[in-house]
């Protein structure tokens, strides 16, 4: 150290060792010098990062906010939703689609099954086809996408885009890079189920 005539303490001209600090090791103590960075079993820590404990991987449904794959349904005041897009299986029994403003106002009608009835629900049947069903089961209304009407690969799904429209899709599975659509709440029924009234 020299002494600054500008300050009245010392300044330190090089690098100095810290002592070392003495550290008692019991017999059954881990010898680790970083206890924060442990590792259970099943841990995983990233390089230069402190570790935060085991990933918990949540198992997700099946039918996510926009999308309702083969054999999930939509009961009575439930919804499907993507952007200013909502559709709704209506306490009324009908099956509604609609866009709203972005204010939430200004709500339009873009399709719907034209069903009625208290209790009716909307599934997306293991064969591909939608249909909106009474409480004792009974058919209302359907899309005509089942494998009678309209072969197609084995999985479908319905998926709502943000612009309003809502269509049934096909593939070999959930992973495929590409779907085919079968009906579209737009059109009806596409090639090559055939051509429907929607």
């Amino acid at each position: 150290m020299q002494w600054c005539p500008r300050q009245s303490r010392p300044v330190r001209t090089g690098r100095t060792t810290p002592p070392e600090r003495s550290h008692d090791v019991t017999e059954n103590e881990p010898l680790d010098r970083h206890p924060r960075r442990r590792r259970p079993p099943g841990g995983r820590r990233v390089a230069g990062r402190p570790w935060h404990g085991p990933r918990h991987h949540t198992r997700h449904p099946a039918t996510a906010s926009d999308t309702l794959v083969n054999g999930g349904a939509l009961a009575s005041g439930a919804t499907l939703s993507s952007g200013n897009a909502r559709l709704v299986m209506q306490r009324d029994g009908d099956l509604a689609l609609y866009t709203v403003g972005a204010n939430g106002t200004d709500q339009q009608l873009r399709w719907h099954s034209g069903t009625t009835g208290e209790g009716n629900k909307a599934e997306l049947r293991t064969d591909g086809n939608l249909v909106v069903t009474a409480p004792d089961g009974g058919a209302l209304w359907q899309s005509r996408t089942g494998d009678r009407d309209c072969p197609h690969m084995p999985w479908t799904k319905l998926a709502l885009r943000s612009d309003g429209v809502m269509n049934i899709l096909s593939g070999s599975d959930s992973e495929a890079p590409y779907l085919v659509p079968l009906w579209s709440s737009s059109y009806g029924l596409q090639f090559p189920c055939g051509v429907s009234g929607r």
